[in-house]
């Protein structure tokens, strides 16, 4: 009877070691989904808490699906502060190629201007009714477009948009140059850009845009073309 009650005893704890440790490892495995379950939860206490309507607790959720795809969240500043300056160059030129690519700016040709740009862009997720644009405001900056739409309206046509700008679409996938080019900086008086269903885009600030053309005035004559042309 003691050796039985003791193997007992002994098999529950190592069941209950087993368990606890197969748990944990699980956990550590898919830890940027727990992060999210985290961030998801702690948004969903805050809106209760803030007794935010149905539909803007939909929109910040929508928000933060677009923000983390997948349900995995990562702290993106933390990961890039962490590398050294080539990898960090390295990995921004990878996320920004086809953006380049669309630009016809040659990493190897123009390997500074690559560089700065890449290094300049951050990024800008906007959700169904957002407006990125508002007429006659000073520009934020420039937008490209790597996934969603926006449409551009213009007042004096009626409620209609005369333009729908998405992703993969070339020289129509960027919006905002015009009003960084414009003497006062600001979007013209009768413009404006809301987002469709979502937009996940690149900003280019109005600060960088400025210090880029300064430092690389082709990519100026670039934009100046690329106004023309709309």
């Amino acid at each position: 009877y003691v050796t039985f009650i003791i193997s007992l005893v002994l098999g529950a704890n190592l069941y209950a070691v087993f368990v606890g440790t197969l748990i944990s490892v699980i956990e550590d495995a898919n830890g940027s989904h727990r992060e999210y379950c985290k961030r998801i939860d702690m948004l969903q206490t805050w809106m209760a808490q803030r007794q935010l309507p149905r539909h803007l607790r939909h929109k910040l959720e929508t928000y933060y699906e677009i923000l983390f795809p997948g349900g995995h969240a990562f702290d993106d500043e933390e990961i890039l502060n962490s590398l050294s300056a080539p990898l960090l160059e390295e990995v921004a030129r990878h996320k920004c190629k086809s953006l380049l690519r669309e630009l016809r700016i040659n990493a190897r040709a123009s390997p500074g201007l690559a560089r700065q740009l890449s290094l300049s862009l951050t990024r800008s997720v906007y959700v169904s009714g957002d407006v990125i644009v508002h007429e006659g405001q000073p520009a934020n900056g420039m937008f490209f477009i790597i996934a969603g739409r926006v449409f551009v309206h213009v007042r004096a046509m009626g409620p209609h948009p005369i333009k729908q700008l998405q992703a993969n679409t070339g020289l129509d996938a960027i919006f905002g140059e015009m009003a960084l080019l414009s003497p006062d900086g600001r979007a013209q008086g009768s413009i404006s850009v809301p987002a469709n269903a979502y937009a996940d885009c690149f900003l280019l600030r109005r600060e960088k845009f400025k210090e880029i053309c300064t430092m690389y005035p082709s990519f100026k004559k670039r934009m100046e073309e690329i106004k023309t042309r709309r």
